[in-house]
């Protein structure tokens, strides 16, 4: 089969109630030199006879169907290794691209040669709209390392999930870089990996994905929270590991971001004695650079009650 210019990549996992809308979504873009790779993670309700039906109509997708349950992380990264896009990019089966988005990030990285395009997305939660990227940044085109910092020098994080990310399959393929398979916050150490490996990236404030907050997602599911804490102390700890592609002055800033996302991540834990046992103060200590994180820490180890009330007061 011949290449294409993009590869949508679509993981799915027991998502009939929405994935009509997802598939659609795609489909009906105003752009026509694409594929949709839907993976179907061993689903165990309609999806993939959904899936099957869109496929028996457009030959512009393919379905993989997964004899057993792997994770979204599997999925992506069997989408990764089947596509035959220029570009890939990443909707997950309960969300929407808006209708211009692939003939946008196709444009975009064409035109400027980008490694990274980064884009905006609305996010709607209890039928309320909002963008998913607060600040406003410059089109700018920045190295990979340039565009994280600046989102860490605006905002004090990144934005790390995968589907407001277009990236060269090239940069994925010679860098070896893929999805960690069975962990949680997975975007969190991809996002991070094409950054730090990319030549060029830029941002647009554009809105090109439709972002569902719902109650029953893995972000949002209260039963798994031991394995998210677990999950989110490993990414830290790659994340740790990742720094060393930065200048030293940058570094200190993302060890100085990765001990305030540890802190956060303990909100997994509870607040038992138990719970205070599994926290590595002295792993959070080693990574503070900044004046702010050591007073934000200071209230964290002195009572962690108060650290959250205050950190959600300020949202």
């Amino acid at each position: 089969m011949s290449n294409v210019l993009i590869s949508v990549i679509m993981p799915v996992y027991n998502a009939e109630i929405y994935l009509k809308n997802s598939i659609e979504s795609v489909l009906n873009q105003d752009f026509n030199d694409y594929e949709l790779l839907i993976i179907d993670d061993a689903s165990t309700d309609n999806s993939l006879s959904i899936c099957n039906s869109y496929a028996g109509s457009s030959n512009k997708i393919k379905v993989i169907a997964q004899e057993a349950n792997q994770g979204q992380s599997a999925a992506r990264n069997i989408g990764i290794e089947n596509s035959r896009g220029k570009y890939l990019c990443f909707v997950d089966s309960d969300d929407c691209l808006c209708q211009n988005a692939l003939s946008t990030i196709v444009t975009e990285m064409e035109n400027n040669g980008l490694d990274v395009f980064g884009y905006n997305a609305c996010t709607i939660s209890d039928d309320k709209e909002r963008p998913y990227v607060i600040s406003e940044y410059s089109n700018t085109i920045l190295s990979g390392s340039q565009y994280l910092m600046r989102m860490l020098n605006v905002d004090g994080f990144f934005y790390d999930t995968v589907w407001i990310y277009a990236v060269s399959k090239n940069l994925i393929i010679n860098n070896s870089i893929r999805f960690i398979e069975g962990r949680i916050f997975e975007d969190e150490i991809w996002t991070a990996e094409i950054l730090l490996a990319a030549g060029s990236a830029m941002y647009r404030n554009v809105r090109l994905y439709t972002y569902y907050s719902r109650p029953n997602s893995t972000m949002t599911r209260q039963d798994i929270n031991e394995k998210k804490f677990e999950d989110k102390v490993k990414n830290c700890e790659k994340l740790v590991t990742l720094s060393d592609k930065l200048s030293e002055n940058d570094k200190k800033l993302f060890l100085d971001y990765i001990a305030r996302m540890y802190m956060s991540g303990t909100r997994y834990l509870g607040f038992t004695k138990a719970a205070e046992a599994k926290i590595d103060k002295k792993f959070i200590r080693s990574l503070i650079n900044t004046r702010q994180t050591k007073i934000k820490y200071f209230v964290f180890s002195l009572n962690r009650r108060l650290f959250f009330k205050i950190k959600e007061g300020r949202k």
